[in-house]
């Protein structure tokens, strides 16, 4: 199974949240581990985490995580409030939510973990915080 039967609906369902939207304005996500260095905050990737295949029965198993990062506030604090404000929504919009998917049966689809406010000292000036979904899928045609 090519990974990006998973990822893209995520993609598109975080760029197309209009709950989203309205939190953040424009909604910035890419697909990827990293985010590109001209990527304004607040934004979001989405990358896959694992991918195990039951090759028998054209089972998959998995999770991806979205990672979604803020600015801090001007005192260097995390901002908190967005973060969580927007960690909720991203699991209330995926929480068993299956994906729609051609050729495969997407049966279950479930936010498994949601990280603390991290911080990189790479990069001042932000937190983000991670979302792992776990997924299930079966071929169908």
């Amino acid at each position: 199974m090519n990974i990006n039967i998973i990822l893209n609906p995520a993609v598109l369902r975080i760029a197309g949240d209009e709950q989203l939207e309205g939190i953040l304005g424009e909604v910035s996500v890419v697909k990827g581990s990293k985010k590109h260095n001209k990527m304004e905050n607040p934004c979001f990737t989405v990358e896959n985490r694992y991918l195990k295949v039951d090759p028998g029965d054209d089972k998959y198993q998995g999770s991806f995580l979205i990672t979604f990062y803020a600015d801090d506030y001007k005192t260097g604090n995390a901002d908190i409030e967005l973060l969580g404000q927007v960690v909720d929504m991203i699991k209330e919009i995926f929480n068993y939510n299956p994906f729609n998917l051609n050729n495969y049966k997407n049966y279950y689809l479930e936010v498994s973990n949601i990280s603390k406010a991290e911080y990189n000292n790479n990069f001042p000036n932000q937190h983000y915080m991670v979302i792992e979904v776990e997924y299930k899928v079966v071929k169908t045609g």
